[in-house]
């Protein structure tokens, strides 16, 4: 297209080693559809104990019909650091302060298999905690099939992910938390199949939103750590977003480069909630094709500066859509506030079939939670929509239609 390119390949990883960590994987002697989705039973009212997962019926009012989340016990793994305090205590029971050990883990971790992995949304695959001064490698692992997510890197420093695939995880597939997470590096991983955890196997699972402004629409690589190397990902088949996060710092530009997003709900989610005080935050390198719903979205609070650059986005339902928010309509104050984008590429859209989500589109239950807003663009397509709303978020992403 001119002088603008995009190319759009397959990806393939491997996802069996000679070395496997693995869990029971008593949830997959189910079929996925059929785990705990209720549907009409062949009486007229639902009986218990017919093996059959009933309306009105759940994994916790009748376990033996539908086969709830007690069966997703998984593998896990926890690199993490810990105090402990010792004192000396007499035979008088007088004790006076001891001293102090820390005691911080690393680990070296390449070319195995976690096979049915983490723990029903509470344990993910491996989880790093509180990691300072060590530093932990994580390459070429294949993490297979999980009841939660794959890598969570909490309040640690110098971890790095990559060459990993992800096959299906609960959302978000990798996540950096924690404002002491710093300079770790996430690259060349491939994230296959995020499952949104509301929609888990058909089950309702009430709204289990710590943050709604984001976790409706989470990434599959997730990012609110700082000065995170994110170069290379591709996510593919994600229930909501691709990435998701604060962007980068214009001035480390570098750090994010090469990332892809395929056959998703959306591609890149500004997490509104954490911008991270920047005064100007960029979007390099992205490339994004056939998505339901937006490349970009962001409702961006007190930014004077945002960029998005280098996209590369095909077969989309909007392009770039973002709100830029700042001073309340009646503080009488101003907001300076700017929205550059360059270097892009948008080509075409597509309504996805018949412009109706339905249970099966664009996966198997990601619509059917209440704040997918799956049908809400409506059938208008746009390539840049870039709009000012001073006072405050629109809750994403509770987004009004536009035409």
């Amino acid at each position: 297209y001119g002088t603008r390119s995009m190319q759009m390949r397959a990806k393939v990883g491997m996802l069996s080693h000679n070395i496997v960590i693995k869990g029971e994987g008593q949830g997959e002697e189910f079929d996925y559809r059929e785990w705990n989705s209720p549907k009409p039973g062949p009486a007229s009212a639902a009986v218990a104990g017919n093996g059959v997962c009933e309306n009105g019926e759940t994994s916790l009012t009748t376990p033996a019909d539908c086969k709830g989340p007690g069966r997703e016990y998984g593998a896990g793994i926890l690199v993490s650091a810990y105090t402990e305090d010792y004192t000396d205590c007499s035979q008088a029971e007088e004790c006076t302060t001891g001293y102090r050990r820390q005691f911080e883990g690393t680990v070296d971790m390449s070319n195995i298999e976690l096979r049915y992995f983490g723990q029903n949304n509470l344990r993910p695959g491996i989880a790093f905690q509180n990691l300072q001064t060590l530093n932990s490698t994580v390459r070429g692992v294949a993490f297979n099939r999980g009841y939660s997510r794959a890598v969570e890197i909490k309040e640690s420093k110098g971890v790095t992910i990559q060459d990993c695939v992800m096959f299906r995880t609960h959302l978000p597939a990798l996540e950096i938390l924690g404002s002491t997470s710093v300079g770790n590096t996430i690259e060349s991983n491939l994230g296959v199949v995020g499952i949104f955890w509301n929609t888990h196997r058909g089950a309702t699972q009430g709204k289990g939103l710590d943050n709604p402004d984001l976790r409706a629409m989470v990434g599959m690589f997730h990012d609110e750590g700082s000065k995170t190397k994110l170069w290379n990902n591709v996510a593919t088949g994600s229930e909501r977003a691709g990435f998701s996060g604060h962007g980068v710092d214009c001035a480390d530009a570098d750090l994010m480069a090469g990332n892809e997003v395929i056959s998703s709900l959306a591609g890149y989610w500004f997490d509104a909630s954490n911008m991270g005080g920047s005064t100007c935050t960029k979007l390099p390198g992205l490339q994004a094709w056939k998505i339901y719903e937006y490349t970009v979205h962001g409702e961006i609070p007190h930014m004077p500066v945002l960029e998005i650059s280098g996209l590369r986005t095909a077969d989309t339902r909007a392009g770039v859509y973002i709100i830029m928010t700042g001073a309340a309509s009646l503080s009488h104050t101003r907001a300076d506030q700017r929205v550059l984008v360059k270097d892009s590429l948008f080509v075409g859209h597509s309504t996805g079939g018949n412009g109706h989500c339905g249970v099966k589109r664009p996966s198997l239950y990601t619509c059917d939670f209440y704040m997918a807003y799956c049908e809400h663009l409506g059938p208008s397509h746009a390539g840049i929509f870039i709009s000012q709303f001073l006072s405050g978020g629109n809750m994403a992403p509770v987004i009004k239609a536009w035409y």
